[in-house]
């Protein structure tokens, strides 16, 4: 719901905010810091830490967020065209 207006909002998405500064001892709150590590062996989560091991440590999974991050400029410049079009 948009706050100022009373409106909700058309696209039927559910979106849930939180502050990821409360770093507390539930399971939200280690979540969060999780968010915030820069390395998987940091982190509460092995799921999480063993896929962001992958993508920050493997030769493999940084060529993987690589070819991501190169798709997701080409879409973007794209995007631009069309909007600019």
């Amino acid at each position: 719901m948009i706050k100022e207006t009373g409106e909700k909002f058309k696209d039927e998405a559910h979106i849930i905010y939180v502050n990821s500064s409360i770093q507390d001892e539930t399971k939200l709150g280690k979540l969060m810091q999780d968010f915030w590590c820069k390395q998987g062996e940091e982190m509460n989560y092995d799921v999480l830490a063993e896929r962001v091991s992958f993508f920050k440590e493997k030769k493999e999974g940084v060529n993987q967020m690589c070819e991501i991050l190169d798709e997701v400029k080409r879409e973007s410049k794209l995007e631009t065209l069309v909007d600019l079009g």
